[in-house]
């Protein structure tokens, strides 16, 4: 598995087209959600978004669609295509279970759900202030997402290098550069600049085109005009046939901010989380149900509320990448503060029921659903769902082999919340519950780390000792919890190729002047016997990757196949930013074959990508660092001077 997990620090999602099966997302991460007044800065204001109805809609599906903007894409458009979705897509359906019956029911669901939030507007009414209060996320952020790797904004093809470019003074990535290396020496080629309002997300590169995905922000006044009252996503394609001249092939729009995307290799599969604004009790469709290319999506393609009342909707779209205008199938969830998990077969929607306890001043989850959509070959179905006693741990849902695991709690009358009793479950593609261990820990004193292959690691205090333990899930119904194991203890884990993980953990000392100098512990894992997890090598770093919230944020990139392990990282030790690399052997040994300075300032993106790989090229290795780019020696694992 080349570029098993390309690892950046932009904490947005996007899945790997070739990579791991499974990806991890928890939405909405305050799950107590706040009524927001948008104001809008940088991208936000939207003029000009794809329309020409004015609030309009029916019961039946409403089209409202048109161009999106199309200003300062800096592209060559040519016959930009953006076909409706297709009539004949029923014919690709599975079974659509627990669809609602009409939009009106959806209105009820939500008018219930905006209760606590709503205090008798009139849409587009504003506060005095010129900002209209509505449900919107954050321009350019999507949806923040737990125990996830970030998405690509550094891709190749071929001998072409797209970087996403920041803007000098915000945070959002405003521009796609365009480089060819094929002289070994990089050379800017073309610029793509996001479109009027937009901003780019995550990006993917496959035979000759470049997929785009970017989000719209939401606009202040949105009276007019339905679709802008949130973010809306975009996948926009680009062909280069001439590298120098990119041309803007087709473009696909739904409502809501960018959460997910995943690539197969023949679809696109785009996941976004749309927040209608508070309604009034007669809003029109419109106003309330997700769109794309501004078709409403029909009420058999929405999987109701699992609870009576619902605030947003997941909604997904698939896409053959061999026809990018087309939009095959499309399913809306309606959900209320849900996560969700995509997995490599399913889409999983985990919403919970939450109740204030009566001896402390906490809630605690008394139910939680999950809900499991099957998708592939471009076509979704809706699927069983599972309700369980208690909450279920967003971060620790993993799909393997068609299973879903999950670690489960469970509060007990007058403990307190960190005293909540673990479950451990494995769920089948009905949902149904088919192995737990039960009550083998409480969140007090047993971490879960992560569950990769058939081993979910816990770092377990007993006795004022800190050990790693597995739980066992080879066998579902026979689960079990190991004996402490000869693994130092660790703070997450990740895949490395087939029966291989990383992890890492704090490995610090305290000063002589009592300060505390950060290091981190890299450690690699056996996990081909769950009941026997060992660890096969490890090293201390002078680097702070822990202090970036675990594996998924710091600045590395993983090269099972190759053996290699690239990252850039500061150093607490010596107050530098540093590039590191690691051979890892055979045997499962690690060593430190490189370590130079890199760019010397804050790094927020990392990423390492092979260019050259079709036939007849000769493959070369990159690494790019806040946007400069350097050529990475695969023998040595010895940078060249950064490009900028």
């Amino acid at each position: 598995m080349r570029g098993a997990l390309n690892l950046s620090a932009t904490r947005k999602l996007l899945p790997k087209g070739n990579g791991p099966a499974r990806v991890v997302s928890e939405l909405s991460a305050p799950l107590g959600a706040v009524l927001l007044a948008v104001a809008l800065l940088g991208c936000f204001g939207c003029a000009g978004e794809p329309g020409g109805a004015q609030g309009g809609g029916s019961s039946t599906g409403a089209s409202f669609g048109g161009l999106p903007d199309e200003e300062g894409s800096g592209a060559e458009e040519g016959s930009v295509s953006q076909a409706p979705v297709q009539a004949d897509y029923d014919s690709r359906r599975g079974e659509r279970k627990d669809a609602v019956d009409s939009y009106d029911a959806l209105r009820s669901a939500l008018w219930s759900g905006q209760e606590e939030m709503r205090e008798e507007p009139e849409i587009g009414v504003t506060d005095g202030s010129g900002i209209a209060w509505m449900w919107a996320t954050a321009a350019c952020e999507g949806e923040y997402e737990a125990n996830q790797a970030a998405p690509d904004t550094v891709v190749a093809d071929g001998d072409l290098v797209f970087i996403a470019e920041k803007d000098a003074d915000e945070p959002q990535f405003v521009a796609v550069r365009v480089l060819d290396v094929s002289s070994g020496i990089p050379v800017q080629v073309a610029a793509i600049p996001a479109q009027e309002n937009c901003c780019v997300v995550s990006l993917y590169a496959k035979g000759g085109r470049l997929f785009v995905l970017s989000m719209a922000a939401a606009q202040s006044d949105a009276s007019q005009a339905p679709w802008a009252a949130s973010p809306r996503t975009r996948l926009l394609t680009y062909s280069f046939d001439d590298p120098s001249s990119p041309q803007l092939e087709a473009v696909v729009e739904q409502s809501g901010a960018y959460m997910a995307a995943r690539f197969d290799g023949r679809y696109a599969y785009v996941a976004s989380v749309f927040k209608p604004a508070v309604i009034p009790s007669d809003a029109d469709p419109a106003w309330f149900v997700p769109a794309v290319n501004g078709v409403l999506v029909a009420p058999e393609d929405i999987c109701a509320p699992a609870f009576e009342d619902m605030v947003d909707y997941l909604v997904v779209t698939a896409i053959p990448l061999d026809d990018p205008s087309a939009v095959v199938d499309r399913i809306a969830l309606a959900s209320n503060y849900a996560s969700h998990y995509v997995g490599s077969a399913a889409i999983y929607d985990l919403q919970e029921q939450w109740a204030p306890n009566d001896w402390d001043n906490y809630n605690h989850p008394e139910t939680a659903v999950l809900r499991r959509v099957a998708y592939g070959d471009g076509s979704f179905s809706f699927s069983s769902q599972a309700v369980v006693d208690g909450g279920v741990s967003a971060q620790s849902m993993t799909e393997y082999e068609g299973n879903l695991r999950a670690q489960l709690y469970r509060t007990i009358e007058g403990s307190q919340a960190f005293d909540d009793t673990l479950t451990f479950a494995v769920f089948d593609e009905r949902m149904n519950q088919v192995g737990t261990l039960e009550d083998f820990g409480t969140t007090n004193n047993a971490i879960y780390v992560g569950a990769e292959e058939n081993a979910a690691l816990y770092r377990v205090y007993s006795e004022g000792e800190e050990q790693m333990r597995a739980v066992n899930l080879s066998d579902p119904g026979h689960m079990a919890f190991s004996d402490p194991l000869d693994v130092s203890p660790l703070q997450d884990v990740r895949l490395f190729g087939p029966g291989r993980a990383v992890g890492v953990a704090r490995a610090g000392d305290y000063t002589d002047d009592g300060g505390y100098a950060e290091r981190t512990l890299l450690s690699l894992l056996d996990v081909s016997d769950p009941s026997g997890v060992r660890e096969t090598g490890s090293v201390v770093l002078d680097a702070t990757i822990v202090e970036m919230a675990s594996l998924y944020d710091p600045l590395m990139y993983f090269d099972a196949e190759r053996g290699i392990i690239l990252f850039s990282s500061w150093s607490q030790v010596d107050g530098e930013y540093w590039f590191y690399g690691l051979r890892v052997a055979e045997d499962g040994s690690l060593s430190v074959e490189s370590k130079q300075l890199d760019m010397g300032e804050l790094n927020n993106s990392f990423h390492a990508v092979w260019t050259g790989s079709a036939e007849g090229q000769a493959e070369s290795l990159w690494v790019v660092v806040n946007g400069a780019i350097a050529r990475c020696d695969p023998s040595t694992l010895e940078l060249a001077e950064f490009v900028k």
